[in-house]
């Protein structure tokens, strides 16, 4: 509420005292409501590794008590008399007028602050809360989402390891396109020496055909992704229509793959006209031999899973790296990871994780 609904006689007299809280003695304070020495500063963000059944005291320095956090998803629907005098006070700050003296679901989390350290509070700690104590001031933004009409069921998907089972189950927990982005590339990422090991098993007790294989899954983490994509990848065409929506993102597309290119990217020199046939959606291995951007079946498999296995590489360089010399994601480009790169990477997996060659691997 605003003091000026404080203010109304009415709606006081729906209010109890709590735990010597009371509402008629609400001021204006900074631009918050202040009742009783008090001040509920809302908060939009708490980590999870907060547990939310208890409300932290928040202590300065040298040990003197500031407030207290008020959780209060789990004060819904509970009696204004029920709740501690901190919890009253974010009581009074969250409710509409209509609901005064009645349960409610509360809207927002708060910082209950004593009134004589609001200003040290605002001044000097407030700005780092995310920091030092894992919740926040800032009003997030809606992350962003796709609207998916139809989803498409699988049966035939194989998990080769817990460790995948677990990575998927983080995957779906990710609060965020580019974290959802990095659970799935971990998903790949635990393939390297599963499928090496495995095929390792397959050799002979004279090790013919090692050197063979250690070249195959290379000396660096490109290599071995693209040797993952190559190997259980087994509809290129579908992974090429994933190419498509580039063409709405072509100038953060270029920043990323081309401005801060490294070795191995397939298109270095191609770029513009391979964007291009994105932007036609002719990318099928009959449009790419047809205007001879490559030449036989073998060079578009080839071609198609380089791409992907670049793209998906940088992008996980550039979230999971942050530095310089990597091109630096803001968070207002999560629609170029929700759009573009995370389907993309979805559709590789599970590629991945349906391939016949996965299935008869983890059966020798």
């Amino acid at each position: 509420m605003i003091l000026a609904e404080l203010q109304n006689q009415e709606i006081l007299a729906q209010l109890p005292v709590v735990d010597g809280i009371n509402p008629v003695n609400a001021i204006e304070l900074a631009e918050y409501l202040c009742i009783d020495g008090f001040v509920a500063i809302p908060v939009f963000d708490i980590s999870s590794a907060i547990s939310k059944e208890v409300d932290p005291e928040i202590v300065d320095e040298s040990g003197t008590v500031l407030g207290v956090l008020c959780i209060t998803g789990k004060l819904s629907d509970l009696e204004p008399t029920s709740l501690t005098k901190w919890q009253y006070i974010s009581y009074l700050t969250d409710i509409e007028a209509h609901q005064a003296g009645n349960p409610t679901v509360f809207k927002k989390n708060y910082f209950v602050v004593e009134s004589i350290f609001l200003q040290k509070y605002t001044e000097k700690y407030m700005n780092f809360s995310h920091i030092w104590g894992g919740f926040s001031h800032t009003e997030i933004q809606a992350r962003p989402s796709r609207v998916h009409e139809q989803l498409k069921a699988r049966q035939d998907i194989l998990i080769p390891t817990r460790h995948h089972e677990a990575t998927f189950r983080r995957y779906l927990t990710a609060s965020n396109g580019f974290d959802r982005f990095l659970r799935l590339y971990h998903s790949l990422e635990l393939m390297f020496d599963f499928a090496f090991f495995k095929n390792l098993q397959k050799l002979n007790d004279d090790l013919d055909g090692l050197n063979e294989l250690s070249r195959a899954y290379g000396k660096n983490e490109f290599d071995k992704l693209k040797q993952i994509l190559n190997e259980f990848c087994h509809n290129r065409e579908e992974i090429a229509q994933y190419f498509w929506p580039i063409s709405s993102f072509q100038t953060k597309a270029e920043e990323v793959f081309q401005d801060h290119t490294r070795e191995g990217n397939p298109l270095k020199d191609r770029w513009q006209k391979f964007i291009n046939f994105c932007a036609l959606q002719q990318t099928s291995e009959a449009d790419l031999i047809q205007t001879k951007f490559i030449g036989t079946a073998d060079e578009y498999n080839k071609l198609i899973s380089n791409i992907a296995a670049y793209w998906i590489y940088r992008v996980r360089c550039s979230i999971a790296h942050n530095r310089i010399g990597e091109f630096v994601f803001e968070d207002s480009d999560e629609d170029f990871i929700l759009e573009f790169m995370e389907p993309m990477i979805l559709v590789v997996c599970t590629q991945v994780f349906t391939s016949p060659k996965l299935r008869i691997l983890v059966s020798t």
